[in-house]
């Protein structure tokens, strides 16, 4: 068998997180994202054979797969024509991801690989950091704990710690 030979194309579409699609990639040096799943998707990325997670502390308790490639996949607007939107996207941006899958059989054995060999942002949100006017943390002064002094007491107690914050 080749080593060139598709064995199956398909198509799984959720909410991107941690997209390093562009330019910049994760830290393996590749291009990567986490992929939500609802409804029929979930079945689409089991039928492809991809390794489902589902974790109640990560992403809302929603099944999701991880997808990578070592090559930029190419990627499109909702229309199908050349992605032209933001190149920084934040996490539940919408997209249809294709999916490669390929046989190998090398030195270090065989099976199948899985790539992103394209990808059709249909919801983009754009990512703008705090240092540039995005989504900071602006707690009024009063929110914020008054430390005692040493020897006295009456400080006013921190706001309770609640898990479900998602930033």
């Amino acid at each position: 068998m080749a080593n060139n030979a598709v064995t199956n194309v398909g198509y799984v579409s959720g909410s991107m997180h941690y997209p390093f699609i562009f330019d910049q990639k994760d830290k393996f040096d590749r291009f990567s994202m986490v992929l939500t799943l609802e409804g029929d998707q979930l079945k689409a990325a089991k039928q492809l054979g991809l390794k489902v997670l589902q974790n109640e502390e990560k992403f809302n308790g929603l099944p999701y797969i991880t997808l990578k490639s070592s090559f930029a996949p190419k990627l499109f607007n909702a229309d199908k024509s050349e992605y032209s939107g933001p190149t920084r996207l934040q996490n539940g941006s919408q997209a249809v991801v294709k999916v490669t899958q390929r046989p190998y059989n090398n030195k270090f054995g065989s099976g199948v690989t899985t790539y992103m060999s394209a990808i059709m942002i249909t919801e983009p949100i754009e990512y703008v950091p705090a240092s540039e006017g995005g989504g900071g943390f602006d707690a009024p002064a009063t929110a914020m704990p008054t430390p005692a002094k040493k020897g006295q007491s009456g400080a006013t107690k921190a706001p309770a710690k609640n898990n479900n914050i998602g930033f």
